[in-house]
């Protein structure tokens, strides 16, 4: 509905949460960034990963044994530069590793709410120059810097608990988890069509859309 070709990666044994796709890695080009998993549980989903990004061509890159970094649960772009959040799932010293192997500049941002646990639950590109996130998560610092280096669009506590910052932006569409109205009038606003998605079911856990997307162009 939303124009995007998609791939699709088995789910390997006891691996429940490889569906959680956005945390396996960030790609640029023909490069993937591959994830370092906080916890034992998704370690097992790493070699998985790298074998499906080696077999599609890909030329894989390591963080540091120890530094943890979770692929787009921690680091989206907005045009050419790399917003990356660190909390107590993504560290910050992977920022470096990510600005030295990408070559571009990274903006650091500390997540301060244990209830958007990465950067994925609490913010979201729009396009080159728009980010949508939810004040709350961020100390006032990222605050700051978010509001300075672009047109910041912010959310309220309680559609951002119904991880209204989890959306997936394909052009000029939107699919967002459902019952988001403020948010989804602004973005119409702006002259986006928005899909919204019954993501009920992910919701306890922290995920929407975006939690579930990867990509990889």
């Amino acid at each position: 509905k939303m124009g995007a070709d998609l791939e699709l990666i088995s789910e390997a044994s006891q691996c429940r949460e490889m569906l959680y796709t956005a945390n396996a890695g960030l790609t640029r080009g023909r490069f993937a960034l591959m994830s370092n998993f906080r916890y034992p549980a998704r370690q097992r989903e790493e070699p998985h990963f790298r074998d499906w990004f080696e077999r599609n061509g890909y030329r894989i890159q390591m963080p540091s044994i120890g530094c943890r970094f979770e692929g787009e649960g921690d680091a989206q772009f907005v045009g050419e530069i790399l917003l990356s959040g660190y909390s107590s799932r993504g560290d910050i010293c992977s920022h470096r590793w990510l600005s030295e192997t990408l070559a571009i500049p990274v903006l650091s941002l500390q997540i301060i709410d244990s209830r958007f646990p990465q950067l994925d639950s609490c913010l979201f590109p729009l396009n080159d120059e728009t980010v949508v996130f939810y004040p709350g998560a961020f100390d006032d610092y990222a605050q700051h810097s978010l509001h300075n280096h672009f047109d910041a669009i912010t959310v309220s506590k309680e559609e951002a608990s119904r991880m209204a910052c989890s959306s997936v932006v394909i052009g000029k569409q939107v699919a967002m988890p459902a019952n988001c109205p403020v948010l989804a009038q602004k973005l119409e606003e702006r002259g986006y069509q928005v899909n919204p998605i019954d993501m009920s079911a992910f919701v306890s856990e922290r995920k929407g859309c975006k939690s579930l997307v990867l990509r990889l162009n």
